[in-house]
């Protein structure tokens, strides 16, 4: 298992819409990221995903802006 102390999790997401618009987001605004995406069965049996983004401690204030 792989510890990132350098890391905070900015958001965590289960929409591909709103993954897509925060990633853009932060490629805009230059600010280096990292995605984890998890997929599972939903309550109603589908395929679910979720997906986890993180940044750099320094970057957290400017990427939630």
């Amino acid at each position: 298992m792989r510890i990132m102390l350098d890391r905070c999790e900015l958001a965590t997401t289960f929409s591909d819409e709103q993954r897509i618009d925060m990633c853009n987001a932060l490629d805009a605004a230059k600010i280096a990221y990292s995605l984890r995406k998890r997929a599972y069965k939903g309550a109603s049996g589908r395929r679910e995903s979720m997906s986890v983004i993180y940044v750099r401690r320094e970057d957290v204030d400017a990427a939630r802006a």
